[in-house]
């Protein structure tokens, strides 16, 4: 198996710009034959994470035929746990996986 890890440096609050190089970084990862590709955390939005910046995930699996991993913010930050956000999607685009959260109770 092939992975691929991309390292981003977001434009904090550009979701649509940020996206657009997350499918360049995922067409260079299928140029090299990867299984999958992960992607830092808050590297869609360049801070917390919104809803809106996960929908293109699911078609962009599909469409590349893999798996792709999106964290965003999981685990300690300060003084609060930010959990809730991160997601597993197979090369189907179906959500595989996801941490459960307080506000999922």
């Amino acid at each position: 198996m092939k992975i691929s890890v991309a390292q981003t440096r977001p434009i904090k609050g550009d979701i649509y710009a940020n996206i657009e190089i997350h499918k360049k970084l995922i067409n260079l990862a299928v140029s090299h034959k990867t299984d999958s590709i992960f992607f830092s955390e808050l590297s869609v939005t360049g801070y917390e994470s919104e809803d809106k910046a996960m929908i293109h995930y699911p078609e962009i699996a599909k469409k590349f035929s893999m798996p792709v991993l999106m964290s965003n913010c999981v685990g300690f930050c300060d003084n609060f746990q930010s959990v809730g956000k991160s997601s597993v999607r197979s090369k189907q685009g179906n959500l595989v996986g996801r941490p459960k959260s307080n506000i999922d109770q």
